[in-house]
């Protein structure tokens, strides 16, 4: 026997005669004809505890042809009276809700149809399978029902509409469903779109807290991945933050900050005159008897010769015309300092050779101090 599921089941019923002037009417939703389905006549039954009216008294939709984007209007209120379930329904203020309005009023639209949920079922003695407790989740007015000897109790549906119906147990039990029209439903369920339902605040079929996930639908292995450039990664746009350009990590100047005098308008060679050597002081006597050695000191000169230290880049006529940031401006920023940082590197450090100037640390006799031997 069928056992109870979430799979939304509908069924339909006559409209009762309302009055357009009125902003709200009673209308039939369910009663306990039985209802032909795959695996036998499904009755519904409305004994004391058997139908679960939460739903519907909380606001659930009127809708048209079970479709949710189509909110004709609000159930007030639903009841059971004498093995039917009725409701009070008010109608909403939209232009399609107003038509279908007036479609009920003059008798156009005469059918109304319920949605729901099994929680609990059993079979008779002669094979009608009885839903002892069940839930009516939504009512909609139908424009065309199905018919209804055959007992798939909802509107009649065609290739862009299409809705659930109860599967075999014996399918459903197993997890593969016979190829019916919950199977094709189940094939196009998607789990973003649920979700997007959820976040959006529409609302999924049923007014479900939650959803539900067919056991063959939505869990495929995945095709489209970002990683993969033609299995989508094409389609994932890089946004390129221009005014964020990151500038290479450079050594702080140091040779101007210690005091290096730069000497600049020259044209020739240049040699600087220096005292290499100092003259000799000597201690005598108070009384000046003692003579002093007569010592004389050096003068010499540096010579520089001029050194030259370059940097070239090449770029493209399109890359001038397209790069962002202009390359121009980079090269050009990216030169000034990186000569400063070669000009700073050789003074402290230069060999002297392969065009290098001889930096402080590579002339002999700077860092070398001669101590005295005898103490004051």
């Amino acid at each position: 026997m069928p056992s109870a599921t979430q799979e939304l089941r509908r069924r339909f019923l006559t409209l009762d005669p309302t009055d357009a002037d009125t902003d709200t009417f009673e209308l039939s939703f369910s009663s306990e004809t039985p209802v032909a389905r795959q695996y036998g006549d499904e009755v519904l039954s409305h004994a004391a505890g058997a139908v679960d009216l939460s739903r519907l008294n909380d606001s659930a939709p009127l809708l048209f042809n079970h479709n949710p984007d189509q909110l004709l209007g609000v159930v007030d209120s639903a009841r059971v009276v004498g093995g039917k379930g009725r409701a009070t329904v008010r109608w909403g203020t939209s232009p399609e809700a107003a038509a279908k309005r007036q479609d009920v009023a003059i008798g156009v639209l005469r059918n109304v149809s319920v949605g729901y949920q099994i929680n609990a079922m059993d079979q008779d003695e002669d094979g009608t399978y009885v839903a002892r407790n069940w839930t009516p989740v939504e009512i909609s007015l139908v424009s065309v029902p199905s018919d209804p000897t055959v007992g798939i109790g909802r509107s009649l549906e065609n290739d862009s509409v299409k809705t659930m119906t109860q599967a075999p147990v014996q399918a459903v039990a197993l997890g593969y469903p016979e190829r019916d029209e919950f199977t094709s439903e189940a094939d196009q369920f998607s789990i973003v779109a649920a979700a997007q339902g959820i976040a959006s605040g529409r609302g999924l079929r049923g007014r479900t807290q939650g959803f539900f996930v067919p056991e063959q639908g939505g869990w495929r292995k995945r095709a489209y991945v970002a990683g993969t450039a033609s299995a989508g990664g094409n389609l994932i746009a890089t946004d390129l933050l221009a005014d964020s350009f990151i500038e290479a990590l450079r050594d702080r100047l140091a040779v101007a900050d210690l005091g290096a005098t730069f000497i600049s308008g020259l044209v020739g060679n240049v040699d600087i005159p220096k005292r290499t050597g100092s003259a000799t002081a000597y201690w005598f006597g108070a009384d000046n008897s003692d003579s002093v050695t007569e010592s004389t000191g050096t003068i010499g000169h540096v010579s520089m010769t001029p050194k030259t230290v370059g940097a070239l880049s090449k770029f493209s006529r399109l890359m001038d015309l397209q790069s962002t940031p202009d390359i121009e401006q980079l090269i050009r920023a990216d030169f000034v300092a990186l000569l400063a940082d070669a000009i700073d590197a050789a003074a402290i450090n230069g060999s002297g050779s392969s065009n290098q100037p001889l930096g402080i640390l590579q002339t002999s006799g700077i860092g070398s101090v001669a101590g005295g031997t005898n103490g004051l």
